[in-house]
């Protein structure tokens, strides 16, 4: 058989594929948008694009000694779309991780707006000594912990693990996040702290940010977004 070019195919659309339909014959796969992947549509139909399941890349931030972590902004926190802050190995300047430090919300396209006001939360906490269970209003973020914890500082090899799961924070709602952060303290006991808090106002968030009432963090911070529509 000859074996013919690619220069004597058929003209086609830019971004198309070539498949087979159910009788056999030669048929394309429409151009998806940007960032859908190729879904299998089963025995006896062509493939399509779509948005895929499970979490995708968005961004990766690296702090370096730094009092605040901006990381999203409203190009790529959009609507339709939960989200996934995630940090491991990360190393905090101090011993004790302040009651004031957590996750804030930002607005606005272009610069955002970080928003200081109006967080409430709920922690569950368990440390070397005891479990803690507490509640606050009015907090200027949604708090890694609702009171100090001795997790990740200064010592040598001290790190923590961080993620934050942000729920459609495009959907001009109450915006909800679910955190957890564990590590070691000096002597290589494990604490953690999982919280569950919210911002009580009806807004679009298109940004979020890491701050700390004290000291600094360093290490790799990352993005990732869930399709939810």
């Amino acid at each position: 058989l000859t074996k013919l070019p690619l220069s004597m195919m058929a003209d086609g659309t830019d971004g198309n594929l070539i498949t087979y339909d159910a009788s056999g014959n030669p048929a394309a796969v429409a151009t998806g948008n940007s960032g859908q992947a190729l879904i299998s549509a089963g025995a006896g139909s062509p493939p399509a694009f779509g948005t895929a399941g499970g979490w995708s890349f968005v961004e990766k931030v690296t702090a370096s000694s730094s009092s605040t972590v901006d990381i999203g902004d409203s190009t790529n926190v959009v609507a339709g779309f939960d989200y996934i802050i995630r940090a491991d190995d990360i190393d905090f300047s101090a011993d004790q991780l302040g009651d004031n430090s957590g996750l804030r919300f930002g607005t606005g396209s272009g610069t955002p707006t970080y928003q200081t006001a109006s967080y409430q939360a709920q922690e569950h906490q368990t440390n070397a000594t005891s479990n803690v269970v507490s509640n606050a209003t009015g907090r200027s973020e949604i708090g890694f912990t609702l009171q100090n914890l001795n997790i990740g500082g200064s010592g040598a090899g001290e790190t923590s693990t961080l993620e934050a799961i942000i729920y459609n924070p495009n959907a001009n709602q109450k915006t909800r996040a679910q955190l957890i952060i564990f590590g070691d303290n000096s002597g290589n006991v494990m604490y953690n702290c999982n919280v569950t808090g919210e911002r009580d106002v009806a807004e679009v968030v298109t940004s979020f940010q890491i701050v700390l009432s004290s000291g600094t963090v360093s290490g790799n911070f990352i993005l990732c977004k869930r399709a939810i529509a």
